[in-house]
């Protein structure tokens, strides 16, 4: 998707999500807990997402998402609020509440972006700036 953005000029985006204090989830309720909210976070980016959007799981916590054909705008704050509203409850069928909340970072493949580390990295660091902020942020680069 990386290499075909590049190629093509078209817009690609990439969300950097990390579930908050998830840690904490699995030392307080236990693995278990911390595996039902891995799975609600990864069928929730699943349904928020459309069929060309390709998410996985990148770490213990940590999910990235490519958006293909995806600017920065109006489309891409949709879909945060929507994966914010989806997510940031408290979990479903849960024995005892657990209360999700997510923080997400996003950036576009740019000239500022050369690699997809590169790109991986603008959109991490938006997530950790998101983290300190508690909003979601993006890392626009409008040149392609």
């Amino acid at each position: 998707m990386f290499a075909l953005a590049r190629r093509s000029g078209c817009r690609l985006t990439l969300l950097n999500i990390d579930i908050d204090d998830f840690k904490s989830i699995n030392d307080t309720y236990g693995h278990a807990a911390g595996d039902a909210v891995l799975v609600y976070v990864a069928n929730t980016l699943r349904a928020c997402c459309r069929e060309s959007d390709l998410q996985a799981r990148v770490g213990g916590d940590e999910f990235v998402v490519l958006l293909p054909d995806t600017p920065m705008g109006p489309s891409l704050d949709a879909l945060l609020g929507r994966l914010h509203a989806a997510i940031d409850v408290m979990l479903p069928g849960s024995d005892v509440p657990i209360r999700l909340h997510i923080s997400i970072g996003a950036a576009t493949c740019s000239d500022a972006t050369p690699t997809l580390d590169a790109l991986m990295h603008e959109a991490d660091e938006a997530m950790y700036r998101a983290k300190d902020n508690g909003q979601p942020q993006a890392a626009d680069h409008r040149s392609t």
